[in-house]
């Protein structure tokens, strides 16, 4: 499971949805190349509705490699790529309950967007120890972009039906 060496065409893989090639470029030994996918990646995650999203959750579902890459991405060394991949763990989280500690831990990254994206990633699931996590997260917390997304998330963790 190395580093892929070719550049891949970021727009097209993300124009087509191509949540497997987006996932794999996550593992290119370029920066640029990886960040570049963490942003593609979160985009079509954020914009896709109906048809999309049903592709995007029937490749998570039947293609686990995808989900091990968006959890070796959200440990990369680069914020940026580690922001994108949690967002997406936030949707594998429906069909894939494991990642849940993945997201959970990233309540502690040392960058603030990342603690956001992983609260943003919570806040759609009523689960116990996301809730305790994210609240004692939001109690340590200082950055106030990630105090928004945490106080945020928890107001709507707390209003989902039981």
């Amino acid at each position: 499971m190395g580093l892929i060496n070719r550049k891949p065409n970021i727009g097209a893989l993300a124009r087509a949805g191509d949540v497997d090639g987006l996932t794999e470029a996550l593992r290119h030994k370029t920066e640029d190349v990886r960040k570049s996918a963490a942003f593609a990646i979160q985009d079509l995650f954020a914009t896709a509705q109906g048809a999309r999203i049903d592709a995007i959750t029937k490749t998570l579902i039947t293609k686990p490699e995808v989900t091990e890459r968006l959890v070796a991405a959200s440990k990369d060394s680069n914020a940026t790529v580690r922001w994108g991949a949690i967002w997406a763990l936030g949707f594998v989280g429906y069909v894939n309950k494991q990642v849940l500690g993945n997201i959970i831990e990233a309540l502690n990254d040392p960058d603030h967007s990342v603690r956001g994206a992983a609260a943003v990633a919570l806040e759609t699931k009523k689960d116990d120890a996301a809730l305790r996590s994210l609240t004692i997260a939001l109690n340590k917390e200082t950055e106030p972009h990630a105090i928004k997304a945490m106080s945020g998330a928890l107001e709507r963790m707390r209003n989902l039906p039981e």
